[in-house]
């Protein structure tokens, strides 16, 4: 059986002829083929031994075919040595060229590798420290019979989650868990963070050995201990041993340290985990009671390791024969339905069940972008060694007629250019964790990273993209300097490359142009559609309004700790005290659903509907609010009118609609006054008294969700329990942010720790993929602009190096200096203007890829390509209008006499 490696190598001596592979092939590949065995375990080693494999192939192959086709010559091995020393002296002769060419290649060497080790965690690696994480899956729950707008579910029951964990026989292990913010400590030293809770093999299950300490015991009895992640470990108590085997209090729960989980595992979320406690510790203070039993409440996911010889699809078919025997024992509400399934996918991102994040989706773009640049900075190197070589065309045709063969001069124009890109690489390292530091901190500061910026895959990528650059790099070059006529060469010194070269450097400078127009275009795209997110109206003035949602283990019916009327006093009393505060305007509490907190949603029928009529219509998601609710929020009244004091004193059947449920339920009559009812007939008629705008819910792109508004105390909402507590400020909500939060804190002697928030700061992790665009399309478009600058002035400038005989006759002749820098300036504002045509006619072929990327924004937007068009003249003109000054200070006099 033929490895890869040695059909790889195969594939390379095709540079040979036919007749000199009958005869060598054989016995180079099994050289190969040996150096490779005795290189195992050393990956770097292996990198530079294909390296030279391939310089080798095509250098000798290259060399065989043109010189000695039919000769029988054994293949001498190449030394690098004396290439590599002659291509550093020419280095440091032009100090200046070499810098700008390194700095080139580092930036697109760095751009490129930043987006791989961004989208690889994003979407390709799984969690980092799981072991043969291939076997692990994640469990899904999605309904055979789907509504507009419903996804695929990560999330169930407890009993159903531990039906699935206990039955599936395709599953070696299998472990529930629940991911939820908690107090840790107490009192002036409490803090947030964030805990998942576990079954007692978690940590087995994804074959995972601790830092420090043990992890948890299995046992019918679990243990009240925790397991610290390595960054709370090394944040809070500075990487202190003596820490396992300490109590700390989560949740007011006392809980033993237990062991330190391993550096770099962050838990299979997207966010950091700082802690983990068995579920039945902690589950009946975070979700009551009845934890166990509810399997209405979808708190639990589920992970699970297949066996060796098990197939997903038979787990899928298992698990979802699991899930419908475990629904038949808890009947679930008449508008979900029964037709469910069950499956599992993948712990990375990629091949999620509700598709890319935007994230994602921002990240694989921003991938080819950076790769763009890479091509940019490539062209533009391309074409500096391609000037130089024509420059130095005496002096290579000096060496050949010295006797220099043309393989050497081709291993010379490879050595130039590797070693070239060897020290780009290094600096682009150093550029990289730069670069991958700003993503994570400002971009993207919440997914969970790992904590390696610089990896083994990252290096390996970074070779790859340095080795792929150096071939591609000094090819032309190398081409060049091999087709150099010696006795042309030597005979005439001549004033510029041939019209190929010529051509050829025109053609990559008009593409480098290009590129930078597309680049800034999709800038401009994603800088239009944060300005429209941010401008967009969510229904609710974010900067003048705070949330608040106190603890669940405060507010949880299910606990019995709690009753109701305690809950209602407790939030009535935080309203009344944060009421008092002079910054505070309004005060409102939200029950069922409550924007950037709580969604439930309620079948809503028309007069004279049925069930069957909501098949294919998203429910509604209803909020219990009270008079003022909406003047709170800074919510606005389209028609009719709001929720009053005596609507709620009277006990009124009265409710406010959205904008999005009107036109979608009532859209043939007018929907003030009409009936709507909760339910299956014959529930109660309430009347619609109000048209409320679309207020934010959970996705600030996206508001239109149907909404409907009810008093307290309406029958259909009895029992209903608060879900946040919003405070409208009367100046900047930050500012009074401090103030509540104590308020807030003073509530009990044991409150735990409360997050308040201004809702402009709880939406702005929204803003991530817009931000995430803009702001690397801005950069990478800036650098590619930048990149193309450098190439139409190095080619402006060697042009008038070259041309400076004609200039001097010119002036000589009687010409002006205005006509001079016009004719200069034409051939540049030609290659401006050919690669601005082509970047625009690119950008707008390829609009329609990105159009489900932007908000708001055409991807066709007339002002940004009108814009991107004439920063790109401009930027042109910059560039030209120096080498083509310099030609009016051509001495005619010298001109002439050097002649």
């Amino acid at each position: 059986m033929t490895r890869p490696g040695d059909a790889l190598y195969r594939l390379l001596l095709r540079a040979f002829p036919p007749s000199f592979r009958r005869r060598h092939a054989d016995q180079m590949a099994a050289q190969f083929q040996a150096q490779r065995l005795a290189l195992r375990g050393r990956p770097l080693a292996r990198l530079t031994l294909w390296w030279r494999a391939i310089v080798d192939a095509l250098v000798h192959g290259f060399t065989v075919r043109r010189e000695q086709p039919a000769r029988d010559r054994r293949l001498r091995p190449i030394k690098f040595g004396a290439d590599l020393r002659d291509a550093a002296r020419r280095l440091r002769r032009d100090r200046g060229v070499t810098a700008v060419i390194v700095a080139i290649l580092a930036v697109g060497i760095a751009a490129t590798t930043i987006m791989f080790g961004v989208v690889d965690q994003l979407l390709l690696r799984p969690p980092a420290g799981v072991g043969h994480a291939a076997a692990v899956r994640r469990v899904h729950y999605a309904s055979t019979e789907p509504r507009p707008g419903q996804t695929v579910a990560e999330r169930h029951g407890y009993p159903i989650a531990a039906a699935i964990r206990d039955s599936v026989a395709s599953f070696a292990a299998a472990a529930a868990t629940h991911l939820t913010d908690v107090t840790l400590g107490g009192g002036a030293d409490a803090r947030q963070v964030t805990a998942q809770l576990v079954d007692a093999n978690y940590f087995d299950l994804l074959e995972l050995q601790p830092s420090a300490g043990r992890f948890f015991a299995a046992g019918s009895t679990p243990e009240p201990v925790a397991v610290l992640s390595h960054g709370l470990w090394r944040r809070a108590f500075a990487n202190d041993p003596a820490i396992v085997g300490r109590q700390l209090r989560v949740e007011n729960v006392p809980l033993v340290v237990a062991g330190i989980a391993p550096a770099g595992f962050k838990g299979l979320e997207n966010r950091p985990i700082d802690i983990w406690v068995p579920t039945p510790v902690l589950a009946p203070a975070i979700l009551g009671a009845q934890w166990a039993t509810n399997a209405n409440r979808y708190a639990f996911s589920l992970i699970a390791r297949l066996r060796p010889d098990a197939t997903p699809a038979a787990a899928d078919q298992q698990a979802t024969a699991a899930l419908l025997r475990e629904l038949e024992q808890h009947p679930q509400p008449p508008q979900l339905g029964r037709a469910w399934m069950a499956f599992t996918a993948p712990l990375h991102r990629l091949r999620a069940p509700n598709g890319i994040s935007a994230e994602g989706k921002v990240g694989l773009w921003l991938l080819g972008v950076a790769s763009a640049v890479l091509i940019v900075a490539i062209a533009n190197v391309v074409s500096l060694l391609l000037t130089r070589a024509v420059s130095r065309r005496r002096e290579i045709a000096l060496r050949i007629a010295l006797g220099a063969g043309r393989a050497r001069l081709l291993r010379q124009e490879f050595a130039e250019s590797a070693l070239l890109t060897a020290i780009a690489a290094i600096a682009a390292l150093a550029l990289t964790w730069a670069g991958r530091r700003f993503v994570e901190r400002v971009l993207l500061p919440n997914f969970a990273w790992s904590e390696s910026i610089i990896d083994f895959r990252v290096l390996a990528a970074t070779l790859a993209i340095a080795l792929v650059t150096a071939l591609t790099a000094g090819l032309a070059p190398a081409l060049y300097a091999t087709s150099t006529d010696a006795l042309t060469a030597l005979r005439t010194a001549p004033r510029g490359g041939s019209r190929r070269t010529g051509w050829f450097r025109s053609g990559l400078l008009v593409s480098q142009l290009a590129l930078s127009v597309v680049l800034l275009i999709g800038a401009g795209l994603f800088v239009r559609s944060l300005g429209a997110l941010r401008g967009h109206d969510v229904g609710i003035d974010l900067d003048r309004v705070i949330l608040t949602t106190l603890p669940d283990r405060l507010t949880t019916v299910m606990t019995g700790l709690e009753p109701l009327a305690a809950i209602d006093a407790l939030y009535a009393d935080a309203a009344a005290r944060i009421a008092a505060l002079p910054a505070v305007d309004r005060v409102a509490v939200a029950r069922a659903s409550a924007p950037l907190s709580m969604s439930q949603a309620t079948p809503v029928l028309r007069d004279g509907w049925t069930l069957s009529d909501l098949k294919g219509r998203t429910l509604p998601a209803f909020t219990v609010a009270g008079p003022g609710f909406f003047e709170t929020l800074g919510a606005t009244i389209e028609r009719g009118r709001g929720l009053t004091a005596d609507d709620e004193r009277e006990q009124a059947l009265v409710v406010v609609i959205n904008r999005t449920l009107a036109a979608g339920f009532w859209s043939d009559v007018d929907p003030l006054g009409q009936c709507v009812r909760f339910g299956r007939p014959p529930a109660p008629c309430s009347t619609i008294v109000g048209i409320v705008e679309d207020v934010l819910s959970y996705d600030r792109a996206d508001t239109g969700q149907p909404q409907i508004y009810l008093l307290p105390s309406h029958p259909a909402v009895a029992g209903a329990r608060p879900r946040a507590l919003f405070v409208r400020t009367r100046g900047d909500a930050a500012a009074a942010v401090p103030a509540v939060q104590q308020v807030v804190r003073s509530l009990r002697p044991d409150m735990p720790f409360v997050a308040v928030t201004t809702l402009a700061e709880r939406v702005e992790p929204q803003l991530q993929p817009w931000r995430l665009g803009s702001s690397m399309f801005m950069l990478f478009g800036f650098i590619a602009l930048v990149i193309a600058a450098v190439g139409l002035f190095s080619a402006m400038a060697y042009a008038v190096s070259q041309q400076s005989h004609e200039i001097g006759i010119r002036l000589a002749l009687g010409a002006s200096a205005w006509h001079v820098v016009a004719r200069v300036c034409r051939r540049g504002a030609a290659t401006v203007a050919a690669g601005t045509a082509l970047g625009l006619l690119l950008a707008w072929l390829l609009s329609n890829q990105i159009a489900g990327l932007l908000y708001q924004t055409s991807p066709t937007d007339s002002f940004v390509f009108a814009t991107v068009a004439v920063v790109l003249a401009l930027a042109g003109l910059v560039a030209a209008i120096v080498p083509a000054r310099r030609s009016t200070f051509v001495d005619p006099l010298i001109v002439l006499k050097s002649e």
